[in-house]
């Protein structure tokens, strides 16, 4: 795990590896452990930048649920069987299931939401700390920060 200085202070980041086959989607990411996030989801320049395919992961969610993120709203489409890999303090790579993470894309298009959308890093939420009884140490004095089995 790293710890990156955003929204205002240090918050740590993890080092992963992600894979959705079925959407031939594979690509490094540094989604933030945020133990104040429910859910976790994939940002949408995350997501263009792994060149997701939209139109195929929005044809499958016809009435997609909204999230709301940083002062703007997302549509959230559901992307399934993912892999991620995380590379632990010594380097060590821990593999992770999901059955789906939440893709984000903007409601809205208009340059301001656009500009501050770029700001917005995937997440990695509750939702994947439980199911995989993980727990988060952090340090932001030190800047140190990783992820234990539980």
């Amino acid at each position: 795990m790293i710890v990156k200085d955003y929204g205002g202070g240090p918050k740590p980041f993890a080092r992963a590896f992600l894979r959705a086959q079925r959407y031939r989607v594979l690509g490094i990411i540094q989604p933030f452990v945020d133990t104040g996030a429910a859910l976790s989801c994939l940002s949408q320049v995350d997501a263009e930048r792994l060149h997701v395919p939209f139109s195929a992961i929005s044809a499958r969610t016809p009435k997609p649920m909204i999230h709301y993120l940083g002062g703007l709203s997302f549509f959230a489409y559901p992307m399934e069987n993912i892999m991620l890999w995380i590379r632990d303090e010594n380097n060590k790579r821990e593999e992770f299931i999901l059955n789906s993470i939440d893709v984000l894309k903007l409601t809205k298009k208009d340059q301001r939401s656009l500009d501050r959308m770029r700001a917005i890093p995937s997440i990695l939420g509750m939702d994947f700390l439980l199911k995989h009884r993980l727990s988060l140490n952090f340090d932001p004095n030190n800047r140190t920060a990783n992820l234990v089995r539980t």
